[in-house]
């Protein structure tokens, strides 16, 4: 029985880890060997000796132009899947290859790259716990590093059988060696053995490369999991053989790749543009915040400050009265009905009424509190 992991659901999974914000971007992801898929290109003359025969991977993101060329076993049947995840507006590779035998007894897969970030330092400890303690979101695309082999049972074993139900029996597994690639990059290699319920032999391989710096205290490492699947019913090795021989034939298309740079790099310019847009309607929130903060406490001071002039006026027995028509204000002793001003000036407090218009004065109007 062929292992039952389909299509879709691998996509699924390859898809969501590869739009984490921290993942590789386009240009790491298309220099992955492990990333190999289909097209129809068929062998040469004369070479029918050959066991392989020559594929290429077509993009459809980009006039299914060819990606990249490389060696299938000769005969077997191939699909693939090539879609891109967005990050903003700079994509990321998604994709998915499956061969298969002629007789269905054998068959590869190269799953989706999977993208991961790590930090880890005092600072970022300390901003963990707070955020734990605040009940933060957990962050899908932040892993810690780990060996391939722990990588494929903690994160690969569970994920497909999960997904796509697949319950293997781990029966062995191999660590290959660390290649240090310079400038804080490394390069390691392993595969676990298992078999499936119906006797099936598989091996999951994966390749981790890693950037790791050190700042400040900090250790900041981006890293990346390109996985494949090998099955067979009988050489489990040899079908495997035929999987290493593919990744190691790899031929990428300039054009292509000149392409695919280009995409990138306009959507890095777009994505620094809406950032750049972000950025100034941040800045002009802040401004208005800051703006109203200061209204606010101006005209809670200016409150205080009425309130105390009423309050020593009060004290002091007076009260503030103001010209309706000229907007003056006089301060004059409290306790009276009428208050009247003439043209030099000249205040009248009495509790009588005058008959303003007959002896030229004006009324004046006592100020509330409100509107000292």
């Amino acid at each position: 029985m062929k292992f039952p992991i389909t299509f879709s659901v691998l996509l699924l999974w390859g898809g969501t880890t590869a739009c984490d914000g921290q993942a590789s971007t386009a240009a790491q992801r298309q220099a992955r060997p492990a990333s190999v898929a289909r097209a129809g290109a068929p062998a040469r003359p004369g070479s029918a000796a050959s066991p392989y025969e020559v594929r290429g991977l077509l993009d459809p993101g980009i006039n299914n132009m060819v990606a990249y060329a490389f060696k299938i076993p000769r005969g077997w049947q191939m699909h693939q899947s090539f879609q891109r995840a967005w990050n903003g507006a700079v994509p990321s590779n998604v994709i998915y290859i499956g061969l298969n035998s002629p007789d269905k007894h054998n068959s590869i897969e190269y799953l989706p790259e999977a993208g991961y970030h790590y930090v880890d330092g005092p600072q970022t400890r300390s901003m963990n716990q707070m955020a734990a303690q605040y009940g933060g979101m957990r962050d899908p695309g932040r892993l810690a590093p780990m060996p391939p082999v722990g990588y494929l049972k903690a994160v690969l074993l569970p994920q497909l059988a999960k997904t796509a139900g697949a319950q293997i029996r781990v029966t062995g597994e191999h660590t290959g060696p660390v290649e240090n690639l310079g400038q804080g990059q490394q390069r390691a290699t392993g595969y676990v053995d298992g078999v499936l319920p119906s006797g099936r032999k598989v091996r999951l391989a994966a390749t981790l490369t890693s950037l790791t710096n050190n700042m400040n205290g900090e250790v900041y490492c981006s890293w990346t999991a390109n996985t494949n699947v090998t099955q067979s019913d009988g050489d489990l090795a040899a079908i495997y053989a035929y999987n290493l021989a593919a990744q190691k034939s790899v031929v990428f298309n300039p054009a292509w790749q000149q392409q695919l740079q280009q995409l990138t790099n306009n959507g890095v310019q777009s994505n620094n543009a809406e950032a750049q847009k972000r950025m100034a309607i941040q800045k002009d929130l802040q401004d208005y915040r800051a703006k109203t903060y200061k209204e606010i406490a101006a005209n809670r001071q200016a409150s205080q400050d009425r309130q105390s002039e009423a309050f020593g006026d009060y004290i002091r027995g007076e009260a503030k009265y103001e010209d309706a028509a000229t907007g003056q204000r006089v301060k004059v002793a409290d306790g009276y009905s009428h208050v009247y001003s003439d043209r030099q000036g000249t205040t009248l407090s009495t509790n009588v009424p005058l008959d303003a218009g007959q002896v030229n004065w004006q009324e004046l109007q006592r100020v509330e509190t409100k509107n000292y």
